[in-house]
């Protein structure tokens, strides 16, 4: 009974925790092997042993909200080959269908394990550490292979892992110059959309995981950088565009924002498509407003595979009503968030948030995506934790 006893032990605190951190970094950490390979084949790899060991370590069994977690979209995929079938052009129902089958499954496994909220934390800043040596000398020399938007969703968990231990007063030197040196690589070589999730991420945490009396002085400091970042943002960029292209670099975000500020661009351009392809989904929410379009209406209406925003994606895919369902969800957890005594629960929840939405509301697929659906995982097994009053 006591060998028993010790092995539950061990698997909480120790083996859940590091599986979900491993799961959430694994595409930084295996940046050299995709590099290498020019493929996606070591992440699959990767994926399906930390499945492996999360089943070997807890068991088959499957809790009733994790059995549902994973009918309810396989049966919305079913349901939409019958109801809204695809006619003309490419079927994309099978690559979403995988898609599922192993990213999103393995993440709903993986991210339902029970586990010590604080080992979590801790682990993700001590990954977060090997992450960051491994990633942050690409934009500085220029590495072939890695793009500039990939870098920055990768380098985003160091900087939100760090940004908790900073808080925590926990090796102040070596996550200030983390802190420091990830944000402006992202700002400077990742993508906007890495940006945004800054920025919303800092939002959720003064709002969720700062008691006023405690972090005053970060509060002032925090909202006296928004209001000069606001106030100076044009003569930011300029002088950020001049002292890159004088150590020869440059930043595609910086250069897409300075051509908005100067009016040499707009909104279109600046978005990268993306207006136009909002606007696509708004029509078809309009003509297809109680059952959604067809999988395929995306690569049909706007030459790609997804919209480019996962309210976008739900709403024309599945119709206002499951919309409305899905919308309801997330906003519940948040709310649920606010009112958690346990403050390590409540930044576990602001990172995993910010990872998953902070990508998916400008760009890539839920489908396809890893921290989704460790996120959903996160909340629907755990939200007891979310109600627990001390």
């Amino acid at each position: 009974m006591t060998n028993k006893n010790n092995k539950i032990v061990h698997t909480y605190s120790t083996i859940n925790p590091l599986l979900n951190v491993l799961f959430l970094f694994q595409y930084g950490l295996l940046i050299p092997f995709l590099l290498r390979f020019e493929s996606m084949t070591p992440i699959v790899i990767f994926t399906v042993f930390l499945t492996l060991i999360c089943v070997l370590a807890n068991g088959i069994k499957i809790i009733k909200h994790v059995f549902w977690l994973i009918c309810i979209p396989l049966l919305l995929i079913l349901l939409k080959t019958v109801v809204t079938p695809v006619l003309i052009g490419e079927d994309n129902t099978n690559d979403i269908l995988l898609g599922f089958l192993s990213i999103g499954v393995s993440g709903i496994l993986i991210g339902s394990a029970s586990y010590n909220f604080n080992r979590f934390l801790y682990y993700g800043t001590i990954v977060g550490w090997m992450n960051f040596a491994i990633l942050f000398l690409i934009p500085v020399l220029r590495m072939d292979g890695m793009s500039y938007m990939r870098f920055g969703y990768a380098m985003l968990p160091t900087f939100f892992f760090s940004v908790y231990s900073l808080f925590r007063k926990e090796h102040k030197i070596i996550n200030g110059l983390i802190v420091l040196i990830s944000g402006i690589e992202i700002i400077l070589f990742g993508a906007r959309g890495s940006f945004m999730a800054i920025c919303i991420f800092l939002g959720i945490v003064f709002f969720l995981c700062l008691k006023r009396r405690e972090n005053l002085l970060f509060q002032t400091v925090l909202l006296t950088i928004l209001i000069i970042l606001i106030l100076f943002y044009d003569s930011i960029l300029v002088e950020a565009d001049r002292l890159l292209r004088s150590f020869g670099y440059s930043s595609y975000s910086v250069m897409k924002f300075l051509k908005l500020v100067e009016g040499t661009g707009d909104i279109e351009s600046t978005s990268s498509g993306r207006f136009r392809i909002y606007q696509v989904a708004l029509k078809q929410v309009a003509e297809n407003p109680v059952f959604g379009s067809p999988l395929n209406s995306s690569l049909i209406t706007a030459g790609i595979s997804y919209y480019h925003n996962v309210f976008f994606d739900v709403v024309v895919n599945f119709g206002i009503v499951l919309f409305l369902c899905f919308f309801l969800l997330i906003s519940k957890s948040y709310i649920e968030a606010t009112k958690a005594d346990d403050m390590q629960l409540r930044w576990i929840y602001c990172i995993l948030f910010v990872l998953s939405f902070g990508r998916l509301i400008v760009s890539s697929v839920f489908w396809q995506r890893p921290e989704f659906w460790l996120f959903l995982s996160f909340y629907i097994t755990k939200r007891k934790s979310f109600l627990k009053r001390k």
